[in-house]
Formats: structure tokens, C-alpha cells, sequence
């Protein structure tokens, strides 16, 4: 399945550099990239996807799972 590059041009989609790792490895626990975090609209940390081996539907799905809980 291809990407949907018109999915990630949304308003509560964020793609940030951290470069001292202040976010990433002290609040995310990050040690390898690349890594998507879905968070919540209170600002907890639901579900990570580590690497890139996954599809917009496999994003869209957890989403959906995470908003029936």
C-alpha cells in the first residue's frame, strides 16, 4: 500500500527535530529512530510505533482503537 502524503499536511500532525535529544530520549524514551508517537488530546503518550515499517492504515487503525478506549 502506498503512503498517503496528503495525510500528514494536517493541522494536528507534528514533525519536530530534536536535536539534543531533550523530548525524545528524557520524556519518549527514544534510542532509535524513527519513531511515531500518537498522543492524546490530553497530552499522554497512547501508543509507539518504533521504526517504519508501517502504512497509513495501520496509523488510521490504531487511532481508531485508541478513540474507543
Amino acid at each position: 500500500e502506498k503512503e498517503n502524503p496528503q495525510a500528514m499536511e494536517r493541522d494536528n500532525v507534528l514533525i519536530a527535530l530534536d536535536d539534543g535529544g531533550k523530548i525524545t530520549r528524557n520524556i519518549f524514551q527514544t534510542f532509535r529512530l524513527p519513531e511515531t508517537i500518537i498522543i492524546d488530546d490530553q497530552g499522554n503518550m497512547k501508543h509507539k510505533l518504533i521504526g517504519a515499517d508501517w502504512t497509513y492504515s495501520d496509523l488510521e487503525n490504531l487511532i481508531k482503537n485508541q478513540a474507543g478506549k
